[in-house]
């Protein structure tokens, strides 16, 4: 018996729900190819017999639930951007990342670069951006992100507001913890 969870193949692609039931349940929705012609091009031309004999045929094999149904007690999802400029530390921390980065990449161009190096790189950008202890063994005591963040917890608390906070990266939370804990928060 095979099982597999995911969180949202259908609306991610229609390939990550080919993945799934070649997993579970191997050719049931034919080679990669013959899904690709036959279900996602035309379903992405708008072809509705398609997409429902699709649906049709994957349906019985999946437990769809809304997270209206599975979790009424959860208000409605809002989005904000927040900006913040880094402080001169930290952007000296993030143009030497830039620097090194730039070199690396443009160093092994003549070699066998593989993407993977590349969203690396990217991942180490990002990292500094966030924190700069996440790139590196020195304690930074703070962050202008972290910093940020502080303040918005400060408001949302003060008015009563439930927070979930997400990272990519659970060495921040760690470092988000750390500062709530100084703040009396346990």
């Amino acid at each position: 018996l095979k099982l597999a969870l995911s969180g949202t193949p259908i609306e991610n692609s229609l390939q990550d729900l080919w993945s799934l039931f070649e997993f579970t349940n191997k050719g049931y929705l034919g080679s990669q190819r013959f899904f690709e012609e036959n279900y996602v091009k035309k379903i992405h031309l708008g072809d509705l017999k398609k997409q429902e004999l699709l649906k049709e045929r994957v349906s019985s094999f999946i437990l769809r639930r809304l997270k209206s149904k599975v979790a009424p007690e959860l208000p409605k999802r809002t989005d904000r951007n927040l900006y913040c400029t880094l402080s001169e530390e930290e952007e000296k921390i993030y143009n030497a990342v830039l620097l090194r980065t730039k070199k690396d990449l443009l160093d092994e161009l003549g070699a066998s670069q593989s993407m993977m190096q590349i969203l690396e790189a990217l991942l180490r950008l990002r990292q500094a951006c966030c924190h700069p202890s996440l790139i590196s063994d020195k304690k930074t005591l703070s962050s202008s992100k972290l910093e940020r963040l502080l303040l918005e917890l400060d408001k949302c608390l003060a008015s009563k507001q439930k927070v979930l906070i997400f990272s990519q990266w659970t060495s921040f939370l760690d470092l988000v913890g750390e500062k709530l804990k100084e703040k009396g928060f346990n």
